[in-house]
């Protein structure tokens, strides 16, 4: 944990403690081809006296440091942060192009995904299973911006989602005139409906509670696609049981147009269009230790700071030059699900790593329950095939030939 003296003096210099390193302001110049926002860098500590102020309702105090919106001081604006250094870092942003800059290296992956469409489309509405991930939002904007064609979302609130998430939702809402279909768990409008009607997520078990506040909700979303394509933002990059996830699954009509993208082109893409993203993203929790997964949510050590843009809009170098030596180890939101099993991940870590934390499945149900076919579960023809048929007995196993691997999304289904 930080000496309490070190972080009483990081709160009493207020956000400039975070924005100047040896007097001068610390965002490096960026480069052309992979540059970071060059925005203002202002950052603030964190008051705990009012985080219980700003808890929502239901949420366990032990999680109240994730939903912390207040500060012990305003950060600067930009038109003051000019006025007080003179020069580097105020004035507005620069407005995102149309399309991207000619020899960006994400240009041909942008290709290949309009190429991936017409192939996979063939003319038929395409529809996005969206959780406001930033991959869910780039590829609504890739369709908004590349495509001509049907194209809606639809989105599950689970009841126990972060405010963060349904802030990013109505930004996405106001930028783009797509469509947009919300379900929610059956027969509840509030967590307290879900609670009185199933129970409480500190005392359901896991299966059920992602059966109820997930599964159910999107199944009845697919009963009214009407034959329209599922198009989903996992990618091969995430881990577990996304490592081999093909471009186009016949089987459950359903469109992975990014699993050959990485979490560096993903965000590279937000920043150049300036996508709306979930504003966790500019959250800073510096230790100076390894805080374990599990430990995160009551982890009491944590420097809490708070960027003006996401975290991943600057280099390295300028966040080294922000920080100094405030930390040593580094964690931020890379992904959000329910408030409960959502955790931040070290720097560099995959955003999968800080979801569905103190549980065994990495996957809630919507991608391994749940299938936009009749023909076969999520796991496909090939598992059916392999499961014993009415009637027939189980085999000996200590007399079995041959055996066969199945995936994480496959031992789902069984």
């Amino acid at each position: 944990m930080l000496p309490l003296t070190r972080r009483a003096s990081l709160a009493a210099s207020g956000a400039r403690a975070f924005h100047s390193h040896a007097g001068q302001p610390c965002v490096i110049p960026c480069s052309p081809a992979r540059s970071h926002y060059a925005g203002n860098t202002s950052t603030t500590t964190r008051s705990s006296s009012r985080r219980s102020a700003m808890l929502p309702t239901g949420i366990p105090s032990s999680r109240a440091r994730w939903f912390s919106t207040s500060s012990t001081s305003l950060p600067p604006t930009r038109t003051e942060w000019g006025k007080e250094y003179g020069e580097g870092l105020g004035g507005a942003a620069q407005s995102p192009p149309a399309q991207l800059p000619e020899g960006h290296f994400l240009a041909d992956k942008v290709r290949k995904f309009q190429e991936d469409v017409a192939e996979a489309l063939k003319g038929q509405p395409g529809v996005l299973i969206t959780a406001w991930l930033i991959t869910d939002n780039v590829i609504a904007d890739l369709f908004h911006r590349y495509v001509d064609g049907p194209f809606s979302l639809i989105a599950v609130d689970t009841l126990h989602i972060f405010d963060e998430t349904r802030q990013v939702a109505a930004e996405m809402q106001n930028r783009y005139p797509i469509e947009i279909k919300w379900y929610k768990p059956i027969d509840c409008e509030t967590r307290e409906d879900f609670q009185q009607k199933y129970g409480s997520f500190l005392t359901m078990k896991d299966d059920d509670f992602d059966l109820k506040s997930k599964v159910e909700p999107l199944q009845k979303a697919l009963m009214s696609l009407d034959g329209a394509v599922v198009i989903t933002g996992r990618r091969n990059d995430q881990g577990n049981a996304r490592t081999a996830v093909p471009i186009w699954e016949a089987e459950k009509n359903t469109f992975n147009p990014l699993v050959e993208w990485s979490w560096e082109d993903v965000v590279e893409y937000a920043r150049v269009f300036d996508i709306p993203v979930n504003p966790l993203h500019k959250r800073l929790y510096l230790a100076d230790r390894e805080v374990a997964a599990k430990e995160r949510d009551t982890y009491k050590g944590f420097l809490e700071m708070t960027l003006d843009r996401p975290y991943f809009y600057y280099s390295k170098d300028a966040l080294h030059k922000m920080l100094g030596n405030t930390g040593s180890k580094w964690y931020v939101w890379k992904s959000f699900g329910d408030f409960h099993t959502s955790v931040p991940v070290p720097i560099n870590n995959s955003e999968r790593d800080g979801r569905f934390v103190k549980r065994v499945a990495t996957e809630c149900g919507i991608h391994t329950r749940v299938s936009n076919s009749k023909k076969a579960p999520h796991g496909g023809q090939a598992l059916v095939d392999l499961l014993p048929k009415d009637g027939q007995s189980v085999p000996d196993v200590s007399r079995v030939s041959r055996t066969t691997e199945l995936t994480e999304r496959q031992v789902c289904d069984l």
